[in-house]
């Protein structure tokens, strides 16, 4: 598919989901019900007017290209961060992934969604998981946190409008004081050796990248991201710095340093030629033989 025709699509699939939100919030009641997860044996509770993209499409149609990512770059035994958690579609996967010798920290700041975290943590025996109740930057401290309040099922750093926010467009701006801390602390706080960490936090990634620059230069964890606003290129930029070779989700294509993509899997380049990495790449339909950077 042309890139042209590919943005025209997410337009309109955008459009769809902005009107689904507006519909949802205003006539659906706030009740709750429990979904089978895409891993058997695990289920997840949702909130009907909350979280409209995990029952809309059912959670097998969520996020599929980054589910097959993490799920080849994950072993038994693993500890890896979920920075972002929400209400667990991820740490649910990723306790059953890394098994009862693996450790999950889940990052969640958001009160409401993080009380379903728990829920969806405990139903699901996930013993393994740990919960910071906290949102992470570059800096530790105290900060605002902005709320969707659409819905109330995202939210980020400061005091403007989220992107689910502006595109539903109720007027409206929830702000709250929330602790904040940076995974290099959060890591040294837990004892925690990360292989892998997923953040998807409304545009946030790289202030949590940037708070995290031992981790990424002693642990080298394999790292999906979403690259949402205007700091998706400060990211690729970031990563490729620290010598991570970067993969777009969406079209498997090797990540170059003009391009825009949405979602990325981000591999450390000395690793690239290992047998986690085959994985990811034959996961993604990414071409496995491929090596070095993207160069124009």
């Amino acid at each position: 598919m042309r890139m042209s025709n590919l943005n025209t699509w997410k337009d309109v699939q955008g459009r769809g989901k902005r009107v689904m939100a507006r519909m949802a919030r205003r006539i659906l009641p706030k009740t709750t019900i429990r979904l089978s997860h895409v891993e058997p044996g695990v289920t997840l509770k949702v909130n009907l007017r909350r979280h409209v993209m995990f029952w809309s499409q059912g959670l097998a149609r969520f996020e599929p290209s980054t589910v097959r990512a993490i799920r080849a770059a994950i072993g038994e035994g693993d500890q890896v961060l979920d920075v972002g958690a929400n209400i667990g579609f991820f740490s649910t996967l990723l306790s059953r992934w890394v098994g009862d010798g693996g450790r999950v920290l889940a990052v969640e700041p958001e009160v409401e969604n993080r009380g379903m975290l728990r829920g969806n943590l405990e139903s699901n025996g996930c013993r393994n998981v740990t919960i910071c109740e906290c949102a992470v930057d570059a800096t530790p401290g105290i900060a605002k946190f902005s709320i969707d309040a659409a819905t109330g099922a995202t939210g980020r750093l400061g005091a403007d409008p989220t992107a689910s926010e502006l595109a539903v467009g109720t007027g409206k701006v929830q702000v709250v004081e929330t602790r904040v801390e940076t995974l290099d602390s959060l890591c040294e706080v837990y004892q925690v050796t990360p292989s892998f960490v997923k953040i998807d936090i409304e545009g946030d990634e790289i202030k949590a990248l940037e708070g995290a620059t031992r981790i990424l230069r002693t642990a080298r964890p394999v790292i999906v991201s979403e690259l949402s606003g205007l700091g998706g290129s400060e990211v690729i930029n970031l990563l490729s710095r620290e010598n991570y070779q970067m993969w777009d989700l969406e079209t498997s294509q090797r990540v170059g340093p003009d391009d825009r993509p949405f979602m990325i899997v981000a591999i450390p380049g000395e690793q690239e030629q290992g047998e986690r990495a085959q994985k990811i790449k034959a996961a993604i339909g990414a071409d496995a033989s491929s090596t070095g950077p993207v160069t124009e």
